[in-house]
C-alpha cells in the first residue's frame, strides 16, 4: 500500500473512532442530565436542600391613636360629607441585633444514586442574640423565627427568649413570644437545632444591604476541601484542625448585604467524568497514533492501516467499559478495571503483531502516558488542559529526537519491511 494511502487509511479510522467516541460521550451526558432531572427533586425530598440560615427577628408594636379624615355618606341627605375621627393606627419597628454568636458544626455525609454524588451534610446550629430596645418607648415586642426551608427536618429544636422555652409555639403561624420591653432593656434570644442539607450552608445576617453588630460565627467542618460560596464574605481567621477547619467570621460593625458560608466539596461525578473521557479521548489516540507511526517508520515495521483499526478499538474499550461499570463500581475501581482491560488489548495484540520487546516497552508507555495518564488528569479539575499540552511537547521532543537523521526524501520510497 502506498504511503499517502496508508495514511489517509489510518485518518479515516480516527476520525471515526472519534465519531464513536463522540456518540458515547452524548450518551452518557444525557444519560446523566436524565439521572439529576430524576433524582435531585427524590434526594431533596429525602435528604434536604441547601440551607441558609438568617437571625431571629425581634419587633416593637404599639398603637397611636391619629386624628384622621374619613368620608362618610349620609343616606338621609343622599350625599358624602368629610368628618375628623381619632383613629388607633398600628406601628412596628423591627430592632437589628445587638450581638450575634453564631456557631454551626457541619459534617459531610455524601452519598451515591446511580451516577451522581450528592454532597450531604448534618449541621448543629446553635446561636445567642442579644436585642436591645434602644427606644424611649416602653412598648411590647414580638419575636419571630425563620427556618431555612419549611419542609426540612430539625431536631432537637429549642428557642429560649430570657430564659424562657417558646419553641412549642413555633407552628402557630404567629409570633414565638410576646412580651413587655422598658427603654434600653435586652432581650437574649437562644437558637439551636440538628438540620441536614444539600451542596451548600450559609448565615444571611441580614436581607440586602444593612449594619450588622458584633457579629461572631465559629464554623467547624471534618472535610478539608473548603470553599465559600459566591457572594459570601471570607472567614477573618481560620485553623486547620486533625478533622478538619475551624473557620471565624469576626466583624464589630459591619455593612454589607452577603453572607457567610460554605460549599460541601463535591465527588467525581461518574456520568460526568464517562463524558469528559469520551469526549478527549481522541486527543490521545491521536497522538498515540503519531508516535506509532514514527516508531514503525524508525523500525521500518509492516503495520497496515487495518492494525491501527485494532488498536483503535482496544483504546475505545476504555471509556466505553468505564462508561458502564461506575454505574456499579466505585470510579477509582471502574477507572482501574476499564485502563487495565485496554491496555491488556493493545499490549497482547502488538506483542503479536511485533514482538514482546516492542508491546511491552514502547507501545505499554505509551498508551500508559496517552491514553491513562491523559484520562487521570480529568480526576484533577483545570489540569485537563495542561495535561494535554504537556503530553504534546513531550511527544514534539520526542518525535524530533528520533527523527532529527530522518532522510525525509527517502521516506516514502518503497521500502521492504522487516521486523526488528
Amino acid at each position: 500500500m502506498q504511503a499517502a494511502l496508508r495514511i489517509f487509511a489510518v485518518l479515516v479510522i480516527l476520525i471515526f473512532t472519534t465519531i464513536a467516541w463522540s456518540i458515547l460521550g452524548t450518551n452518557m451526558g444525557f444519560r446523566t442530565d436524565r439521572a439529576a432531572e430524576q433524582l435531585t427533586e427524590d434526594v431533596v425530598e429525602l435528604w434536604g436542600r441547601p440551607l441558609q440560615q438568617g437571625p431571629p427577628s425581634m419587633a416593637l408594636v404599639w398603637e397611636e391613636e391619629e386624628l384622621m379624615e374619613q368620608e362618610i355618606y349620609d343616606s338621609t341627605l343622599r350625599r358624602n360629607f368629610k368628618e375628623k375621627k381619632l383613629v388607633k393606627t398600628p406601628h412596628q419597628e423591627t430592632l437589628l441585633p445587638a450581638s450575634s454568636d453564631v456557631r454551626a458544626d457541619i459534617r459531610l455525609d455524601p452519598r451515591r444514586r446511580g451516577l451522581l454524588w450528592f454532597a450531604l451534610y448534618d449541621v448543629d446550629f446553635h446561636a445567642e442574640y442579644a436585642f436591645i430596645n434602644h427606644t424611649e418607648r416602653a412598648e411590647n415586642a414580638e419575636i419571630r423565627f425563620e427556618f431555612p426551608t419549611k419542609d426540612g427536618v430539625y431536631d432537637n429544636f429549642r428557642v429560649l427568649v430570657d430564659g424562657k422555652d417558646v419553641a412549642a409555639a413555633i407552628g402557630s403561624g404567629g409570633p414565638l413570644a410576646r412580651l413587655a420591653v422598658t427603654p434600653g432593656q435586652e432581650v437574649k434570644i437562644v437558637v439551636g437545632y440538628r438540620s441536614r442539607g444539600l451542596n451548600s450552608w450559609s448565615y444571611q445576617p441580614n436581607q440586602g444591604v444593612g449594619v450588622v453588630e458584633n457579629l461572631h460565627i465559629d464554623l467547624t467542618t471534618d472535610f478539608d476541601a473548603i470553599d465559600y460560596p459566591p457572594g459570601t464574605l471570607s472567614p477573618t481567621e481560620k485553623q486547620q484542625t486533625d478533622a478538619g477547619w475551624n473557620l471565624t467570621w469576626e466583624f464589630q460593625r459591619l455593612v454589607t448585604g452577603a453572607g457567610m458560608g460554605m460549599l460541601m466539596p463535591q465527588r467525581i461525578q461518574p456520568g460526568e467524568l464517562a463524558e469528559k473521557l469520551a469526549f478527549s479521548a481522541p486527543v490521545s489516540l491521536a497522538l498515540f497514533f503519531l508516535m506509532l507511526a514514527v516508531l514503525s517508520l524508525r523500525q521500518n515495521l509492516p503495520l497496515h492501516p487495518m492494525h491501527y483499526a485494532f488498536i483503535a478499538a482496544g483504546f475505545f474499550a476504555f471509556p466505553l467499559l468505564f462508561a458502564y461499570l461506575a454505574d456499579h463500581l466505585s470510579v477509582k475501581l471502574a477507572f482501574a478495571i476499564a485502563s487495565a482491560t485496554s491496555l491488556a488489548l493493545v499490549v497482547s495484540y502488538m506483542r503479536l503483531v511485533v514482538s514482546n520487546k516492542f508491546a511491552f516497552g514502547p507501545i505499554t508507555i505509551a498508551q500508559g502516558f496517552y491514553q491513562v495518564g491523559f484520562a487521570l488528569a480529568h480526576f484533577w479539575q483545570g489540569f485537563t488542559g495542561l495535561t494535554v499540552t504537556v503530553l504534546g511537547i513531550m511527544t514534539l521532543f520526542v518525535i524530533m529526537q528520533l527523527t532529527a537523521k530522518q532522510d525525509w526524501n527517502k521516506t516514502f520510497t518503497t521500502k521492504k519491511p522487516v521486523y526488528t
